[in-house]
């Protein structure tokens, strides 16, 4: 009989196996929907990632043993590695009992195959998963497969559907503009039972269907004073300027860029959007969009957040009021020095390097700073300054409003590079400012990793095969005290 060290050394090496495999997997960064949050891995990815994909019943099952034994009752993927009424014993932590209830079995590595750790499925859920590993591979096809499962009761499939839109990129849902349901969608925003995460995604659908008869509804939300009528604020700003152009942008400017007395998460919100619109919205016209960017000037507490899309946008009318800000600045604003440098350092004009000049004399502090935050030449534009990444760690607390976007997040996750210009060359200056939303780092880039993410999923193998090791080698079993505690962990969780 296999001892419960083993087994559960077993367990730990499955979960150090998919993990990894997951992992990898969800560090590849994509173009996703512009406002989405909290995407995680869609199980079509899970599925396709399987070699075996199988539904099973538990034939035999213990509360103290850390597997269970599953009976095949249909294989989706793998016939030939596994049969029906084939029974396989599971690393499984969980009290349940011998039934009708069925479970999603999924391995990998034949011929000695690793399981993932088996979930309840329910009869519309097997439907579901079945006819997800028979969608063809192009993109427009498979949202209209699932849109029909937005908000389906069963939590599992509601969730999925949410995670295949929110990976998809947007010029794709743009393409079912004439599939969506109007007057659903509305419902579905208007509904606070409704997660925020999705609330986003149903405004970014509502601003590819919708028309500028919905404005109403939007400004009733944006003016609410009700938090939860406001959750998904940058996505609904997104959208409300998508449905009625530079007219709704004069809007948002005298209901947020202009209005004092608002909150730093609503301004924020409001900057979400912008930036939206200057890299994929398609609606609102450049020169216009820029005179909203430059609003956040007028506040010197907000003028740092604005000064790498003046850059990324090649806006450079308002060098000498940057270097006024930089020059004006006290201990309390000194943050907008480090962003006003790589403005200038990104500049191709001649003004701009004797300005450097003159600024490296007032503050030489501010460009080491920027120096070392932003040393090198190949990466792009400066994304954020310290200042920026200390308010949006207050905001993700204190506000309703949660940063949305993918890129928002790699933005101020990211240490984001800008270079210096070759000295000021035309050439350099060229590489710097002629660049890509890429580049820029404003959207991830289809190469790297997450290597945040990479790391550690490293470092919890490194652990976990420590752990795992110790174990054996110890002779800890049934009764060690290492065992009782990982068990009792495990059967907690």
């Amino acid at each position: 009989m296999v001892s419960p060290s083993k087994r559960l050394i077993h367990s730990v090496l499955v979960t150090l196996a998919w993990g990894a495999a997951l992992g990898w997997s969800a560090s590849k960064t994509r173009a996703t929907c512009p406002f989405c949050s909290d995407i995680t891995q869609p199980l079509s990815e899970e599925l396709a990632s399987s070699d075996v994909i199988a539904f099973a019943t538990i034939v035999k099952g213990s509360k103290t043993d850390s597997d269970a034994l599953f009976r095949v009752t249909t294989v989706l993927k793998g016939d030939s590695l596994v049969a029906v009424k084939d029974e396989l014993r599971i690393p499984f932590f969980s009290s349940s009992e011998p039934g009708d209830k069925q479970y999603l079995l999924l391995g990998i590595d034949p011929p000695e195959i690793l399981w993932s750790f088996p979930r309840t499925v329910s009869k519309e859920a097997r439907d579901y998963l079945t006819k997800v590993t028979e969608l063809p591979v192009e993109p427009v096809e498979r949202l209209k497969f699932f849109m029909k499962y937005l908000e389906h009761h069963d939590p599992m499939l509601a969730k999925d559907a949410y995670e295949e839109f929110g990976q998809a990129p947007y010029p794709e849902i743009k393409k079912l503009k004439d599939v969506y349901d109007h007057d659903q969608i509305v419902r579905w925003i208007t509904n606070k039972d409704v997660l925020q995460s999705r609330r986003r995604l149903y405004f970014v659908l509502l601003g590819i269907c919708g028309s500028d008869k919905d404005a109403p509804l939007l400004e009733k939300l944006m003016t609410s004073k009700d938090d939860v009528d406001r959750l998904g604020l940058d996505s609904m700003i997104g959208c409300y300027i998508t449905l009625t152009g530079n007219k709704g942008l004069d809007k948002i400017d005298e209901l947020f860029l202009k209005n004092e007395q608002r909150e730093y998460g609503d301004i924020f919100a409001a900057l979400v959007a912008l930036r939206f619109h200057g890299t994929e919205g398609g609606v609102v016209d450049r020169k216009r969009l820029l005179e909203s960017f430059r609003l956040f000037l007028d506040r010197t507490e907000y003028a740092d957040l604005v000064i790498r899309d003046l850059a990324r946008f090649e806006d450079w009318s308002q060098m000498d009021r940057l270097v006024k800000l930089f020059k004006e600045a006290t201990d309390e604003t000194s943050w907008v020095r480090v962003p006003v440098i790589n403005y200038l350092r990104a500049c191709p004009k001649p003004k701009a390097k004797e300005y450097l000049e003159e600024l490296k004399e007032i503050d030489p502090d501010a460009f080491k700073r920027a120096r070392i935050y932003y040393p090198s030449a190949g990466s792009g534009a400066f994304l954020n300054s310290p200042a920026s990444l200390r308010r949006a760690g207050s905001l993700a607390h204190n506000s309703p409003l949660k940063l949305g976007s993918k890129e928002e997040r790699l933005a101020l996750l990211s240490p984001a590079v800008m270079s210096e210009a070759n000295g000021g060359s035309a050439a350099g200056a060229a590489a710097t400012t002629a660049r890509s939303p890429q580049e820029f780092e404003i959207l991830p880039s289809s190469k790297l990793p997450n290597r945040i993410l990479a790391a550690s999923v490293i470092a919890t193998v490194a652990v976990s095969l420590w752990l795992a090791m110790w174990l054996m080698l110890s002779g800890a079993g049934s009764y060690g005290p290492a065992n009782l505690l990982l068990n009792a962990t495990l059967l907690k969780g």
